[in-house]
């Protein structure tokens, strides 16, 4: 399931409650779990603060600079167009 996926990627990136840097293809794996367990977890009310702070670190953990591209594409994925 997606939230199985969603842990096995946040086990593999966090290594004894330290975050390292992430490369881009595991980011965005980690990105493409993330957000169809967030707006199936929004539908339910299932632990939505903790869903704006985990969508917060994703952001923070971006392997690379902001780009007005990659933010429509992430904007797409969110809204699962």
């Amino acid at each position: 399931t997606l939230q199985i996926r969603a842990k096995r990627k946040i086990k593999m990136i966090k290594k004894k409650g330290e975050k390292r840097a992430l490369k881009s293809l595991e980011w965005f794996d980690l990105m493409m779990a993330f957000y169809p367990f967030k707006r199936e977890a929004k539908k339910h009310g299932f632990y939505m603060e903790e869903l704006e702070g985990m969508e917060k670190s994703l952001m923070e953990m971006r392997p690379f600079p902001e780009d007005k591209k990659i933010e429509k594409a992430i904007e797409s994925l969110k809204e699962n167009r």
